[in-house]
């Protein structure tokens, strides 16, 4: 009887808590002027073992690493044209989102650019985007305690 709750314990239990070892890495390439880089090959390496893991970012420059065991990594961006970009290491915890975005500088391939202190906590909830002016180029955001703030982002020049 004893032997039985103690295997019902491990059997109930212990997926459970399985459940919530990993987290995710994500976050945007752009280049310098703040234009996303679609097409940019992302890769995650785990510091401890050495193991990678790459991504293509989307058309906004997004990418997502969904299942990411508690660790220290470090992420690197390439894309045709660009310096590569390679963050510090930085520490995943259990459960969290963090974000890790990179800036590619246009250049040669064999130019690689470290990024300090890029990985943050990423909380979706935290901004709100209200408003894009494509005349000025202004986003307008509001953030967790309801204060309204703007950035702006460059386009090219176009001669009418």
């Amino acid at each position: 009887m004893f032997f039985g709750l103690i295997l019902l314990f491990i059997c109930g239990v212990l997926p459970v808590l399985a459940q919530f070892e990993t987290s995710a890495v994500l976050g945007f390439v752009r280049d310098s002027c703040g234009a996303p880089i679609a097409g940019s090959k992302v890769k995650l390496t785990n510091i401890a073992t050495g193991v990678p893991a790459s991504v293509i970012t989307d058309s906004q420059g997004h990418y997502q690493f969904p299942d990411v065991h508690v660790g220290r990594y470090q992420v690197c961006a390439s894309a045709a044209g660009f310096s590569d970009s390679v963050t510090d290491p930085f520490a995943v915890d259990v459960n969290t989102r963090q974000r890790v975005d990179l800036s590619l500088k246009p250049g040669n391939v064999s130019e690689t650019i470290t990024v300090s202190g890029a990985a943050t906590k990423y909380d979706p909830n935290a901004y709100m985007l209200l408003e894009i002016d494509s005349d000025s180029g202004a986003y307008r955001f509001l953030n967790e305690n309801l204060e309204e703030w703007s950035t702006h982002y460059s386009r090219p020049y176009h001669a009418s």
